[in-house]
């Protein structure tokens, strides 16, 4: 009876090690290649640096009213892996190499060391803000931030940043991005994501595609009007 208490034991000793080796990972959802998505992790993780193996460019952006409103993207996994605070508010873009098949995922740093462990804002000047895993009301951030705030979600489908919120009851989901801006203009047009290989003098049509869509309200809900296809801001057609 000793001797088989003493087995038990060790099968179970053995199992608990072995969990303790292996890495909690934080998955990221399913992207579009080509197409921008916000995320922002629920924990202190690191990421990957872009690869055959994480085909996922990760992004933070600055923000600018001239000479039109816009937001620059800076890459901050090219070379080299990266280790970032919870609730970081990132940008991401999918390579060709993305396989939809396949779940990636970013290591969770349980103990962070402030010393490696990088607060976007402070190192980069990063204007995206995130979730995580709380669900903010767009209420709840405008006494954050300020009430003449507006809160920018990013248009799956425009693929721009628009003004969310006509009663500011609405939520924002776990795990995703948001801007934060108090305009200089009364109106706040769609704003424009200019990449780090792009630069700010190829903005020339910049004025003219923010005439091109129509920000209207119905039934108190915002829409999306653009080159005559009505969206709501999910990105999906209203017919």
């Amino acid at each position: 009876m000793k001797q088989r208490f003493i087995i038990v034991l060790s099968l179970l000793l053995c199992c608990t090690f072995s969990w303790a080796d292996d890495p909690v990972t934080e998955a990221i959802p399913e992207q579009e290649i080509g197409k921008w998505r916000t995320y922002s992790p629920s924990s202190a993780v690191e990421i990957p640096a872009v690869s055959m193996e994480f085909p996922i460019k990760v992004y933070v952006a600055t923000y600018s009213e001239a000479p039109t409103p816009h937001v620059s993207t800076i890459l901050i996994n090219g070379e080299n892996p990266i280790s970032i605070v919870e609730k970081s508010g990132l940008l991401l873009k999918a390579t060709d190499d993305y396989d939809p098949e396949v779940t990636y995922s970013l290591s969770i740093i349980e103990t962070p060391d402030p010393s490696i462990v990088k607060n976007l804002e402070q190192e980069y000047g990063n204007r995206l803000k995130g979730t995580g895993n709380t669900t903010p009301s767009v209420n709840s951030l405008k006494l954050d931030f300020g009430s003449e705030t507006y809160i920018m979600i990013l248009h799956k489908t425009l693929q721009t940043f628009v003004n969310y919120g006509s009663t500011g009851t609405e939520i924002i989901p776990a795990n995703k991005a948001y801007l934060p801006i108090t305009p200089l203009a009364p109106e706040t047009p769609s704003i424009r994501i200019v990449e780090e290989s792009e630069t700010v003098t190829n903005l020339d049509n910049c004025a003219e595609n923010a005439e091109r869509s129509v920000k209207l309200f119905r039934n108190g809900q915002l829409y999306i009007v653009r080159d005559g296809i009505t969206y709501d801001l999910m990105g999906r057609t209203i017919r």
